[in-house]
């Protein structure tokens, strides 16, 4: 683990640069393409972006609104255009902030974080 933090400072940079192409591409598609609503909506990194939810859960209308390398914050960023009267969320999200992409790789700050996103999804979700 020690050699990993030692090159953080070094990768964190170039992994940022990396997925910022991609990502904007991604965000774009999602502006465009309105959430619907009654669905179930999974929201999350580039784990739920890869998730195959329709064929997965074929009995069940899903959106897929993952975006890979994301971190709490950005999510935080794009709730109102994810969600749309939504049936459930599946929210899948950090991992990308526990790995130094985020705000703060400090847990007490992630699990901050992640308190006001979801009190933002339950808000704009009407939960």
């Amino acid at each position: 683990m020690a050699n990993v933090d030692r090159l953080m400072p070094l990768i964190v940079p170039f992994l940022r640069g990396l997925t910022k192409v991609t990502q904007k591409g991604r965000r774009t598609q999602i502006a465009e393409l309105p959430a619907a609503a009654d669905r179930v909506v999974f929201l999350g990194d580039s784990i739920t972006e890869m998730g195959m939810w329709d064929e997965w859960f074929p009995h069940l209308p899903t959106l897929n609104r993952g975006i890979g390398g994301e971190t709490v914050a950005e999510v935080m960023q794009r709730v109102e255009t994810s969600l749309l009267a939504p049936r459930a969320i599946s929210l899948l999200i950090g991992t990308n902030d526990l790995s130094g992409l985020g705000q703060s790789r400090n847990i007490e700050a992630i699990a901050l974080q992640m308190r006001a996103l979801v009190k933002a999804i339950r808000a704009h979700a009407g939960a």
